[in-house]
């Protein structure tokens, strides 16, 4: 009987305890505090968990730099070994210049880059806008004799019988006077 009393005296308890949260102004069960109600099923050390509250602090805001930021680019000293005092320009390169039927078509005074196919036939060197497909190969379109060129610095100058020439384009600088380019400095 006194067991049966007891298991009464418990269930009213947890009843209590898991009551209606409609007011939450109301005092709890166990006098008016509001400390919690023990279960008397836990086990030692099983203590009931307050209700969590969350106590972070809010993050303070991120002031924005007091200082603007100076983004103008800092000046470049020149380089004491560049008698230039600027920037080094390469001159020309390969693959720069002008067309041999541009050259032609414009009459450009003055030393100018130009670039084509080389063809040397029977001795007579020839710039060419392209290279006919034939072999030997022959000049295709417009096309300039060549004077002052040194072709023993012309790199990858191929030779059959009575013709050299290249597979790939040369690039010069030269004067186009009467027609003939005189070649001022062989690029490659």
């Amino acid at each position: 009987m006194h067991r049966l009393l007891a298991l009464a005296v418990v269930v009213v308890l947890l009843a209590t305890a898991c009551g209606s949260s409609d007011d939450s102004s109301t005092d709890t069960a166990a006098g008016g505090d509001d400390a919690a109600v023990a279960d008397p099923t836990a086990g030692p050390g099983d203590a009931a968990e307050p209700d969590p509250v969350d106590d972070t602090p809010e993050p303070e805001p991120i002031e924005p730099d007091p200082e603007p930021v100076d983004d103008t680019p800092m000046p470049v000293e020149p380089d004491p070994d560049d008698e230039a005092g600027g920037d080094i320009d390469e001159g020309p390169q390969p693959g720069d210049g002008i067309g041999v039927a541009e050259l032609l078509e414009r009459s450009i005074a003055g030393p100018v880059t130009v670039e084509g196919f080389l063809i040397v036939s029977d001795g007579v060197p020839r710039l060419c806008a392209a290279i006919a497909e034939s072999f030997p190969p022959q000049c295709g379109g417009p096309s300039a004799i060549l004077e002052e060129l040194d072709l023993d610095a012309v790199d990858d100058l191929r030779t059959e019988g009575a013709v050299s020439w290249t597979d790939q384009p040369l690039t010069m600088i030269g004067e186009l006077v009467s027609g003939v380019i005189v070649v001022v400095e062989l690029i490659q």
